[in-house]
């Protein structure tokens, strides 16, 4: 009767779309259990994952029990159609800036894909072998090899780090990989990953989606072949369906708010994750790094402000940092280990507690941008206008205020949200202006007039007082923070310095490449805050900062993640925990 088939179709139907939900969100809550807060592209990654291992489970159960072909066919076609309902659904309850989310309906077709392929392995393992059982089995066990191989294959990797073309092969195969890649997601830096698979600490790179999808549906293929002949029609139309959406949608060109070459960006949110995966390996256990306020400070800051979004609802290494920030916050406001280094362990403490956007720290922070206020040399510590120093600020414990240090503490002020009419900000720009080699603008004898800036009023580490690059950089910096307009003379000299001694290739200026990671901080910095994606060279030649900063610090990334100044130790440039949290902060400035 017509009813009543009308009314079988609808049952099986519902149990399929009711199966495959529960097993989704079983799978779901099996990866995310020990997540407190997920991004966007994980929350999304995973509920792929989930569904596509869903329906393999029915599949393979129907294909054990003997289910005609259309069973598997309902199955496959259902599949993107719970994953666009949970997306949808999970969309709206989960908080926070997931709410707005929209279905992506290139993933779904990548699950339709794999499920197709997976139900094609099973009919080619089926012609090959002499029961369903075994053919069932066999198909569970190569998918599960090809899904596992990240973490199976990791240790082999790691002993051969130079056949980097294993490792990728290793992540090729896996049908995560190719979810991952559709969603944006490295799932191979999360919490799980790190502890169960050595690819963590090792390099390697995501394969072109498209060359996934057609290898996906050569396997597809076969299988179907072998359905065709017993005429299930539908099933190969929403095969050839899967891959011709996927195809298109992989193949099309990549778009990204960031103004970078895209695929650039991705290796250089892979080398951040390395550098963050190696100070989580260099963190000691009271959450500190080097036993430094100033190291622990901006290795913080590296996670705080990654792409991955920490905050301290992810755990002890982010937790534990801060309580060691917090447990040295002197009396005074200072936040220091040692009274040697007070005003420079305290000017960066300041922007990485601004970055937990916890307002606990509200007054931590406020009395901490009051010492450093303090520190100012003024009038009422002897130094009139007149002085070269007036307005300066030192490390704390030595009376000879630097650039360095100065633009150090513009930057905490501003993060402390230092009121722009306080005097401090006038007081500041006089030292700074008498940083810089601008005769018109400089009332020291010693002044030029190339524009750049040198360490202090009339003296340079690096010789004379000629101006070098990591100095200009903190000496536009500070302009632009203590709110000088781009368009002042000052900042326009200090840019067209840059213009004519762009390069990353050294720190213009300096001698043996002192101070070079640095001066990579500090130009990402400065560039950020300029607000331009290129700089036009004096010979007319455009420069995507980004695109240049990024390929450079990935080039000299080691192999264990960490960056070190291999040409010089001065400056604690020796120290990888230092080094490699410069670089994560200036790589995170790049992809943001």
């Amino acid at each position: 009767m017509p009813g009543k088939s009308v009314r079988s179709a609808i049952v099986n139907v519902g149990l399929h779309f009711a199966g495959l939900f529960i097993l989704a969100e079983i799978a779901r809550f099996a990866v995310t259990v020990d997540t407190v807060s997920l991004a966007p592209a994980m929350h999304i990654f995973t509920l792929a994952a989930a569904t596509t291992l869903a329906a393999w489970l029915l599949i393979a159960a129907g294909f054990v029990m003997d289910a005609p072909v259309r069973s598997l066919l309902r199955t496959t076609v259902l599949s993107p159609v719970v994953a666009t309902c949970l997306f949808v659904l999970h969309g709206q309850l989960m908080p926070g800036e997931i709410v707005h989310f929209s279905v992506d309906f290139t993933l779904v077709s990548a699950v339709l894909l794999l499920v197709s392929a997976f139900a094609s392995l099973l009919v080619i393992a089926a012609r090959l072998l002499d029961s369903r059982f075994t053919a069932c089995c066999t198909a569970i066990a190569l998918a599960g090899l090809s899904a596992g191989a990240p973490v199976w294959f990791a240790p082999i990797a790691e002993r051969l780090s130079d056949m980097q073309f294993l490792t990728d092969l290793s992540i090729a195969i896996s049908p995560l990989s190719y979810l991952a890649v559709i969603a944006d997601f490295d799932y191979l830096r999360t919490p799980w990953f790190y502890a169960h698979s050595a690819l963590g600490s090792i390099r390697y790179n995501y394969p072109n989606p498209w060359i996934l999808a057609a290898a996906y549906a050569v396997t597809a293929g076969i299988g179907l072949a072998l359905i065709l002949r017993r005429k299930q029609v539908p099933f190969v139309a929403a095969a050839i369906l899967a891959f011709v959406v996927t195809g298109n949608a992989v193949a099309a060109p990549a778009t990204t708010d960031v103004p970078m070459d895209i695929e650039l960006q991705g290796k250089t949110k892979r080398a951040i994750d390395a550098g963050l995966h190696y100070l989580r390996g260099q963190q000691a256990d009271d959450g500190s790094w080097s036993n430094s306020v100033g190291v622990t400070a901006l290795a913080l800051r590296g996670f705080l402000e990654s792409h991955r979004g920490y905050n301290e609802g992810d755990g002890a290494f982010v937790t534990r940092p801060i309580e060691f920030l917090l447990a040295h916050v002197n009396d005074d406001g200072s936040i220091s280990e040692t009274n040697q280094n007070r005003n420079y362990n305290t000017a960066v403490a300041v922007p990485a507690l601004q970055a937990t956007n916890n307002p606990d720290y509200e007054r931590i922070i406020a009395d901490a941008g009051n010492f450093l206020v303090g520190l100012q040399l003024d009038a009422e510590n002897g130094y009139e206008p007149e002085h070269k120093y007036y307005g300066g600020i030192g490390y704390g414990g030595d009376e000879r205020p630097d650039l360095s240090n100065q633009y150090m503490a513009v930057e905490a002020l501003r993060a402390a949200d230092l009121h722009p009419d306080d005097p401090v900000w006038e007081r500041a720009l006089t030292f700074i202006s008498r940083s810089q080699n601008r005769s018109e603008s400089n009332d020291q004898e010693w002044a030029a007039n190339d524009g750049g800036f040198t360490y202090m009023p009339g003296f340079s580490p690096h010789g004379g007082t000629d101006s070098y690059g990591s100095m200009t950089h903190a000496g536009l910096i500070s302009l632009l923070f203590a709110g000088v307009d781009k368009d002042d003379p000052r900042v326009q000299a200090a840019y067209d310095w840059i213009r004519g001694n762009y390069t990353l290739d050294r720190n213009p200026g300096a001698v043996d490449n002192q101070g070079l990671y640095y001066y990579y901080n500090t130009f990402a910095k400065s560039m950020a805050a300029y607000d331009e994606t290129e700089v036009v060279d004096i010979r007319g030649d455009a420069h995507n900062w980004r695109n240049d900063l990024a390929t450079k610090l990935i080039s000299l990334q080691e192999s264990d993640g960490s960056w070190v100044n291999n040409d010089s130790p001065r400056w604690w440039e020796g120290d990888r925990n230092l080094v490699t949290a410069w670089s994560v902060i200036a790589l995170n400035l790049v992809v943001r």
